[in-house]
């Protein structure tokens, strides 16, 4: 079995957790919030640890990701997992305005927020043993595979 991992990227307000809930419910698979954590490393520890104890095939990983260059711990530690994986990256992109946020920051983060296909491009250069999918325009989880 090939794993599946689905990065949920976008802006603050922009839907990441609530495409995530979708996805989750629809595939019966964890998530897990890697932006909101105070130590990135130790939430993918504890996800490779959780999908090697449920033996799962989709994993979701929500965060901003607003460059490619966010995406490289997460990559690192799931490529001495897993040599070969799929990579699906989803963006939401619901304009909403987090009250506890300055403007200016969003600004910020809209102004280098990368396309998935800039994202995409960094990575199979470094990981090209992942199979990376670009699924900006598509908000279809993919379906379950029978085991």
């Amino acid at each position: 079995m090939i794993r599946k991992f689905l990065f949920i990227r976008g802006l603050p307000a922009s839907g990441k957790s609530t495409m995530a809930e979708h996805f989750k419910k629809q595939l019966s698979c964890e998530s897990w919030d890697y932006g909101a954590a105070d130590d990135p490393y130790e939430v993918i520890t504890k996800a490779i640890d959780r999908i090697e104890s449920t033996d799962e095939e989709h994993t979701i990983f929500e965060s901003a990701f607003v460059r490619e260059s966010d995406f490289h711990l997460i990559m690192e530690q799931l490529t001495i997992q897993y040599q070969n994986f799929d990579a699906q990256i989803y963006v939401a992109t619901h304009q909403g305005r987090p009250e506890n946020m300055a403007a200016s920051f969003i600004e910020r983060l809209r102004i280098n927020f990368q396309t998935n296909e800039q994202v995409i491009t960094g990575l199979r250069k470094k990981y090209p043993t992942v199979r990376f999918f670009d699924c900006s325009t598509s908000f279809k989880p993919p379906r379950r595979t029978q085991k």
